[in-house]
């Protein structure tokens, strides 16, 4: 027969146990809560890579001399900007074409922002190309 002693020990022992245990459980949740969060991110930045990149092909199809010519949006020439959404989240392209000292080359910046959790536009990428004659 078991002393007082021994089944109090035995119930320190199992309590301890469950704190450490309590302790893992919330410390694994917030590490799940992270990486999903993250993973959330990484989305928006592919995202927003692909729209980054279909603006930059949209613009290699235009010839050169119509790059700077106009100031029309529509046809991606000099500086613009353009709002899309994709899967949802809502992203926005403004783009400057600026020619270089060497009249043969133009310099394209593009940035794509989108909104985040209501933020406005706090996160962006930023694309540059070259593009010559």
């Amino acid at each position: 027969m078991e002393s007082m002693k021994e089944r109090g020990s035995s119930l320190i022992e199992s309590m301890i146990a469950l704190v450490i245990f309590l302790i893992a459980s919330v410390a694994w949740l917030a590490l799940e809560t992270s990486l999903a969060q993250q993973s959330g991110q990484s989305h928006l930045i592919s995202q927003a890579m692909h729209v980054g990149q279909t603006t930059i092909d949209n613009l290699r199809q235009i010839p050169f001399d119509q790059l700077v010519d106009s100031v029309d949006p529509l046809h991606f020439t000099s500086e613009g900007e353009f709002s899309t959404v994709v899967d949802d989240d809502f992203y926005e392209v403004n783009w400057t074409i600026t020619e270089n000292e060497d009249p043969v080359f133009k310099t394209v910046d593009l940035f794509v922002s989108w909104d985040v959790y209501g933020a406005d536009f706090d996160n962006a990428i930023e694309l540059t190309f070259v593009r010559s004659q």
